[in-house]
């Protein structure tokens, strides 16, 4: 029988998606022409999380 466990809860996935933003700001410097792809179901919905956390930092809209 196999268990099931949690390998990261909400708030640790929101604090690491907010990071990975503030990482894509940093190589990015001004966050023009930047456009932010997620392959499959999930990985859009990902993009979308990191586009709302850019757009909560610099306040521009990035394309998804």
């Amino acid at each position: 029988m196999s268990k099931q466990f949690t390998l990261m809860d909400r708030a640790r996935i929101a604090r690491t998606l907010k990071r990975l933003a503030i990482q894509i700001l940093e190589k990015s410097s001004t966050g023009e022409d930047l456009v932010i792809i997620g392959l499959n179901e999930r990985g859009f919905i990902t993009a979308k999380e990191i586009a709302t956390d850019i757009y909560a930092i610099i306040e521009k809209n990035v394309t998804v």
